[in-house]
């Protein structure tokens, strides 16, 4: 048993902590409490589990009890609870040196501590916390409250136990989701006061190993609270870091009406929410939000909510913590640190708006983020290595789709944190694939489709059911041209409501396959291919598009140790029994990132680009040949990275700005190019066309048409065909509203094209852009006015 010492003078007391102390809780009890007449608050759900056992350990101490029972969950903390509860006191004849045991979670404690504050101006009561929540956050430190309708905790007291009994044995009964919600307040002492705690949190991957060490989580937890109510009891200074979380989390409760989020989602949320408020004004580093992401994953908390902002924003300005006109908002200063930042609902509403308003534009230097291209294969071919480190990933949702899949197929991939390696985007495999998988699996792509075509053939190694699942239009992309050229290779796929399930294990041979309808279906081949025991060979059976990209694999393959032969990219021989080779690998910067500041540039914007690769295999490194072409130069800037020269073509755009000359484009190798071209070519001398565009249908958009949409309500003129979009430039847009379509190349778009607007741009579904680039509107826009 660990016992810590609240130290608040006439109104201190211990906690103790350790499994099995409810059997000792009558004699513990005792140690502080001298009379017999004790009142149980029993949550049904643990008093059915535990209740013999705490009444059995009262009788054993002399106390006789009386059971007031109250049903589970939200509803219960209520005015018309308490009275219930306040008349059943009276009516057990209970006096001012009676004693209230409070038996269940964080409702039943705030509800009974009220009770007990309020019952003959104040009486004793003991805390006997039986939920995760409950154990490390609510039992501790004297707050107390009951709901109203408007509002969570509006009405309560400060009233401080006589003893808390944290029973960690009583853990093990809770369902995965009250689990989870504890883990939520756990998660938010070492964000808001100790990193090395959150540290040790992210090396507890799932239950299991969270219970083994459960004593010593719940004493950090204690320990943590202790030591801030001891110095502000009654919340008016640094207690009030406690809420890291719960402003927005209170309001997500609220809306919900307590059942859509328990409280501890509700937290987990807030504290997202709080992050990325903090990330947008500037306080807060963004590369906390991906760890702090990550970590409430694993824990099974909800990180995404589809509740409006302005919902949200109204529901907090009623939330106890407001003060007056103000919200108080707990935001992390870096991990580990927090502060309280005061805010009005408008500045409030400013930056969580749904709706982004473009009307600053970058200028200086822009260091580029990683190629998502090259870290996907990169993370792949290391953990098939089994060791090694990949830095510079990336921090976009599809890169987390492969290492969630990654670490689900049995690979250990663990974060490097900043003071090893200075980024937050750096991995290190610790354990590589496993040889065999024998038990099912699930593995959730996200909307990535480079994660589910890479993966499927890995998958199909294994004689085992491996499950794809997907979001958006994932699952509704080709995945067929595997079932194909697998036939009669010992594989069976088996589809069902989205989602797709491979069965192996694959057999070598001839693979055939078209090369038209993705380059990706390629690559899943040569990653898994070189394992087989003997020798493959992929043929592929159409002119192959996106050649460049295929490329890419070859070339992270090569640094992994592995050979393919290939024959001008119509044959690929693949010998087999290969193994990867243990290397670390730097992920270089992405030329489709590049674009979207190239273009920026070439519309004027002031611009020196950072650490890219000219001599990269990337294919969409053929943007710089199309800026030459549209009248460009290219020329090194003075920190060493490459600026882009005014044209020499007439017609100014904005009297600084020359444009573009018109170009007919074939994309059959550089699709993503699409969006920041057509972007630039909207502002053309001439007409242009962009041709072999047909698999832009297959993205997260259709592209060919959200393209054609988003800048034609900017006030382009661009038409649609079937494989094709004609552009016919404009020397200036007129502005107005556009979307994101839940596309993040076209949500980017739309911002570069927003340079050449007459007025401001109005951007819905903005936040779309984390799925290959979160900080891009950080980087987009920097504070300079046009």
């Amino acid at each position: 048993m660990k016992t810590l010492h609240i130290d608040l003078k006439e109104h201190s007391y211990n906690i103790h902590i350790g499994s099995g102390l409810l059997d000792r809780a009558g004699e513990l009890i005792r140690q502080i409490h001298s009379g017999s007449q004790v009142i149980i608050l029993a949550d049904e759900t643990p008093w059915k589990l535990y209740g013999d056992r705490l009444k059995q350990s009262l009788n054993q101490a002399g106390f006789h009890a009386a059971v007031f029972h109250m049903a589970s969950g939200e509803q219960s903390k209520s005015m018309t609870v308490l009275e219930e509860l306040l008349d059943f006191m009276a009516a057990s004849k209970l006096t001012r040196s009676s004693l209230l045991i409070v038996f269940g979670g964080g409702v039943a404690g705030d509800l009974g501590g009220f009770a007990a504050a309020s019952y003959m101006r104040g009486i004793d009561f003991v805390q006997i916390p039986t939920t995760l929540l409950s154990q490390v956050d609510s039992s501790v430190g004297g707050k107390t409250a009951v709901n109203l309708k408007s509002g969570k905790n509006l009405v309560g007291a400060f009233w401080q136990p006589r003893l808390v009994i944290s029973d960690t044995g009583l853990l093990t009964s809770l369902s995965d989701r009250e689990f989870a919600g504890g883990m939520a307040e756990v998660i938010k002492y070492g964000a808001i006061f100790d990193r090395e705690f959150f540290h040790f949190l992210e090396g507890c991957p799932d239950r299991a190993s969270l219970m083994e060490k459960m004593p010593d989580i719940v004493h950090r937890c204690c320990d943590l609270k202790r030591m801030v109510v001891e110095e502000d009891e009654r919340d008016t200074g640094r207690r009030m870091l406690l809420n890291f979380g719960h402003t927005f989390g209170h309001a997500l409760e609220t809306i919900g009406n307590y059942e859509r989020y328990i409280h501890g989602e509700g937290v987990a949320l807030g504290m997202l929410q709080a992050v990325s408020y903090g990330v947008r004004i500037g306080k807060t580093p963004s590369h906390i939000l991906e760890p702090l992401t990550n970590l409430c994953k694993a824990c099974g908390l909800p990180v995404t909510t589809d509740i409006p902002s302005a919902d949200l924003v109204d529901h907090m300005t009623i939330d106890k913590k407001a003060d007056g006109a103000k919200i108080r908002l707990i935001l992390l200063e870096e991990l580990g640190k927090a502060y309280v930042e005061t805010v009005t609902k408008e500045q409030l509403s400013s930056v969580m708006a749904d709706t982004l308003t473009i009307d600053t534009f970058p200028s200086g230097q822009v260091v580029l983020p990683p190629s998502k291209s090259v870290a996907h294969r990169a993370l792949i071919a290391a953990a098939l290595s089994g060791g090694g480190t990949i830095s510079h990933t990336g921090t976009n949702e599809d890169i987390q789709a492969t290492i969630r899949c990654l670490s689900v197929l049995g690979a250990k991939l663990s974060q490097i944190t900043n003071r090893e390696f200075g980024a937050a985007d750096n991995w290190r495999v610790d354990a590589g694939l496993p040889v065999r998988i024998q038990e099912p699996l699930t593995l959730d792509c996200g909307e990535s489709g480079s994660t589910l075509r890479f993966l499927i053939p890995l998958a199909a190694l294994y004689g085992a059911d491996i499950t794809f699942t997907g979001h958006g239009r994932l699952m509704e992309r080709p995945l067929d041209v595997y079932e194909h050229c697998m036939r009669g290779k010992g594989v069976t796929f088996t589809r069902g409501d989205n989602q797709l399930t491979v069965h192996g294990p694959l057999e070598g041979g001839i693979f055939r396959l078209p090369g038209d309808v993705s380059s990706q279906f390629i690559t899943g081949l040569l990653l898994a291919l070189p394992l087989l025991p003997n020798d493959s060979m992929v043929i592929v059976q159409t002119s192959l598009q996106s050649a460049s990209y295929v490329d890419l694999t070859l070339d992270v393959l090569k640094e992994y140790g592995i050979t393919i032969h290939n024959d001008n990219h119509q044959t690929y021989f693949i010998p087999g029994n290969q193994s990867y080779k243990v290397r670390d690998y730097s992920v270089e910067a992405d030329f489709s990132g590049a674009a979207l500041f190239l273009a920026a540039a070439a519309l004027g914007r002031p611009l020196e680009l950072m650490s890219l690769n000219t001599n990269s295999v990337q294919g969409d490194r053929a943007f710089l040949n199309l800026l030459k072409d549209a009248g460009y130069e290219l020329d090194n800037g003075p920190n060493g990275g490459i600026v882009v020269v005014k044209n020499t073509i007439d017609n100014d755009l904005t009297g600084a700005v020359r444009r573009p000359a018109p170009l007919t484009v074939d994309v059959g190798d550089i699709p993503d190019l699409v969006p920041p071209l057509a972007a630039l070519l909207a502002f053309g001398n001439g007409e242009s066309r962009i041709e072999n565009a047909g698999r832009l249908r297959i993205k997260e958009s259709d592209r060919l048409t959200t393209v054609t949409r988003q800048l034609n309500n900017l006030g382009a003129d661009v038409t649609e065909g079937e494989d094709h979009l004609i552009i016919r430039g404009k020397a200036s847009l007129s502005g107005g509203t556009c979307s994101g379509e839940n596309d993040h190349r076209i949500a980017m778009m739309c911002g570069v094209a927003a340079i050449g607007c007459e007025n401001p741009v109005t951007l819905s579904d903005y936040k779309c852009v984390k799925k290959s680039y979160p900080d891009f509107w950080n980087d987009f826009m920097k504070e300079d006015s046009r």
